[in-house]
């Protein structure tokens, strides 16, 4: 009987040992202090991650509890990394910032022309044109 109540009890402090935790938190802008939608977080060497909700917050289940470092990007915003960032059961909810990134690109132009001859500029022409005609394209 002592056995069984001791097997019993180391096993079920492995369970409870396994149990996945949640990383949860919000994504900001550091200077203007408004939520990002749709930044990328993820656990570096990992498949973990999510991408924030429409209010900025971000919730990455099943987690192995240990020591990882969190990435936070989004598009116009430089990347950061929390270094050796400790995962338990009861990790808080985290508040995390970016800063702008701000590149001077050069001159765009862009070009365009016209497609002529074909049958859908033919039906174009004759949509557009006030009197009734017949028309014939190269195609």
């Amino acid at each position: 009987m002592k056995r069984l109540i001791t097997v019993l009890f180391l096993l079920s402090a492995i369970f409870v040992n396994a149990q996945p935790a949640i990383v949860t938190g919000k994504v900001f802008d550091k200077k203007t202090k408004e939520t990002l939608p749709g930044a990328s977080v993820f656990i570096l060497g990992t498949s973990w991650g999510a991408s924030t909700d429409l209010d900025g917050q971000f919730k990455i289940t099943n987690v192995h509890k240990g020591i990882y470092d969190i990435v936070i990007s989004y598009v116009g915003y430089q990347p950061d990394t929390i270094k050796k960032f400790q995962i338990s059961t009861n990790t808080p909810s985290l508040e995390l910032y970016l800063n702008e990134s701000s590149l001077n690109l050069n001159e765009v132009s862009i070009l365009a022309q016209r497609v002529v001859h074909t049958e859908a500029s033919v039906i174009q022409d004759i949509k557009k044109s006030e009197q009734v005609v017949n028309g014939v394209s190269n195609e």
